[in-house]
C-alpha cells in the first residue's frame, strides 16, 4: 500500500496541476518513471475576470494535448528530487464568428512547456506527516504571433509549499497542502493550495483532488497581444480545479491510471474538462 501511494500521489495529476505536493518521500536510491498524455479537447470560453459573468469567446477555438515525461529520485529516505518535461501540441481552429475578421490566423503550434526541477523534504514522519517543497520552473516554451498560441508561461517561476497527510498501509490516505510562488517578477506572486485524499482495494485505487493556484501580485510580464487573445498561459493566469483519477497497478513495478479534472474559477484560464492517461515504472 505504501508503494502505490507514492506512486499514484508523489506525481502531479495533469499539466495545470504541477504541485505534487505528497508529503511522501521515496526511499533511498529509489526512483520512478511516468510517461503520461494529457488531452484537453476544443474549447471557446475562458475564465476572465474583466469580461461579464467572468466569461469571454476566443476568437477561435483551441485544443491542446500533452506528453510528459517525470522522473523521481531518492537522494535519502528524507529527501527526493523531481524533475518534469512536458511537450505540447496545441491547435487554433476555425473561427468562432465574435469578429467578423479574425485577428488570429489557425494553425499549429508545438513545443515544449515550463521544465520543471524540484526538491521535496520530509520533516517529521509520526502518525501525521509534514513535508517541505521548493520548485522551479524554467523559461523553455514557445509562442506564435499570427496564431497567439503559447506551449508555456514566458517566465521563470518558482513555489515553496508544506504538505500534511496521514496514510493507512490498508485503506487510504489524505493531504492537504498551500505554500506561495511567483510568476516572473516577484511581485506576481501566486497562492497554492489544494489537498487529495484516495481509496484502495485490492489492486484499484479511486482519488479525488482539489488544487488552486491563484494570482495575487500586483505586476506582471508583457507578452504578445496575441497570446492575450488566446489566454494560453497568460502572466495573471488563476485556477481552481476539482478532479478525480483511477489506476491499477499490474504487480510491484509497473501500473497506470486515468484521470480528469474540471475548472471551477479563475482567471486566463480555460473553461473545459481535461482527461489523462499515464503509465509508470518505479524501483524502491
Amino acid at each position: 500500500m505504501r508503494n502505490f501511494i507514492l506512486v499514484m500521489f508523489s506525481i502531479p495529476l495533469f499539466q495545470g496541476v504541477l504541485n505534487a505536493q505528497t508529503p511522501w518521500t521515496r526511499n533511498k536510491a529509489g526512483f520512478y518513471v511516468q510517461t503520461s498524455w494529457q488531452s484537453t479537447p476544443l474549447y471557446q470560453t475562458v475564465f476572465d475576470a474583466s469580461a461579464p459573468g467572468n466569461r469571454r469567446t476566443l476568437e477561435r477555438a483551441i485544443r491542446e494535448n500533452s506528453f510528459q515525461l517525470l522522473a523521481e529520485y531518492g537522494l535519502s529516505d528524507k529527501t527526493t528530487i523531481w524533475s518534469a518535461t512536458p511537450f505540447r501540441f496545441q491547435y487554433s481552429g476555425k473561427s468562432t464568428g465574435i469578429s467578423t475578421i479574425p485577428m488570429l490566423q489557425q494553425g499549429r503550434l508545438n513545443g515544449l512547456g515550463n521544465i520543471t526541477l524540484a526538491c521535496r523534504h520530509r520533516f517529521s514522519s509520526g502518525k501525521v506527516t509534514i513535508t517541505g517543497q521548493a520548485r522551479l520552473d524554467f523559461d523553455s516554451g514557445k509562442s506564435s504571433r499570427i496564431t497567439g498560441l503559447n506551449s508555456a508561461y514566458d517566465a521563470w517561476s518558482g513555489s515553496a509549499t508544506l504538505s500534511i497527510g496521514q496514510r493507512s498501509h490498508t485503506s487510504g490516505y489524505w493531504f492537504v497542502y498551500g505554500g506561495a510562488g511567483w510568476r516572473g517578477p516577484l511581485a506576481n506572486s501566486i497562492v497554492l493550495g489544494g489537498g487529495e485524499a484516495g481509496l484502495k482495494f485490492r489492486q484499484f485505487f479511486l482519488a479525488v483532488m482539489s488544487d488552486l493556484s491563484w494570482r495575487v501580485g500586483t505586476k506582471t510580464y508583457e507578452v504578445e497581444a496575441a497570446n492575450k487573445k488566446t489566454a494560453l498561459y497568460a502572466p495573471d493566469q488563476s485556477v481552481w480545479l476539482l478532479g478525480g483519477k483511477a489506476g491499477f497497478e499490474m504487480n510491484r513495478f509497473y501500473g497506470f491510471y486515468l484521470g480528469a479534472v474540471v475548472p471551477q474559477a479563475g482567471n486566463q484560464a480555460a473553461r473545459q474538462t481535461s482527461f489523462l492517461a499515464s503509465m509508470y515504472f518505479k524501483w524502491d
